[in-house]
């Protein structure tokens, strides 16, 4: 018995299937984009804010320091800090070097292929005067990680989710 070609209703029924499956799987992908968006906006919120109260309370810290024994002093506690860290490093600027040193910390998010990271300066204070500006840098390989991860996630699931729809399209 020989196999009839396809009919007009089967090719019709295939189109409609791979416009289905095509349509689907944009809408997975626009959904997958924007959650991934949302993600790391929340993820860069809550980075800044940590980086903004750690710059506070150093640049606190530092120019109490300093009020007690000087710039000597200041750079003793920041040695201390820097050797209990393996991913931020802090080191003081002085102000004149810095566009507006005596703004609330600032936080900046930078990154390349191959780094993350995020400097934040905050003014160090001593009698009421700008003395100093306390630069903060945090390297992010963890979040990096994180973020690289649920990128892969979003991206398997929604051709996982395409497929299926076409499978049962």
């Amino acid at each position: 018995m020989a196999v009839s070609a396809p009919t007009a209703n089967m090719k019709l029924a295939l189109k409609f299937s791979v416009a289905v499956t095509a349509g689907i799987g944009l809408i997975l992908a626009a959904e997958g984009v924007l959650h991934v968006h949302r993600i790391a906006a929340l993820q860069e919120a809550e980075i800044r804010e940590d980086l903004t109260t750690l710059g506070e309370t150093l640049a606190n810290a530092v120019g109490e320091a300093w009020a007690m024994g000087g710039h000597s002093r200041a750079l003793a506690f920041i040695g201390r800090v820097n050797d209990r860290g393996e991913r931020t490093h802090v080191r003081l600027l002085p102000p004149e070097g810095v566009e507006d040193p005596s703004a609330e910390p600032r936080v900046s998010l930078l990154s390349t292929k191959d780094d993350w990271h995020v400097v934040t300066l905050a003014p160090v204070l001593s009698n009421g005067e700008t003395v100093a500006v306390l630069e903060i840098k945090r390297q992010l390989p963890m979040e990096r990680k994180y973020f690289a991860s649920i990128l892969r996630t979003q991206i398997g699931t929604t051709i996982a989710a395409a497929v299926v729809s076409g499978g049962i399209a």
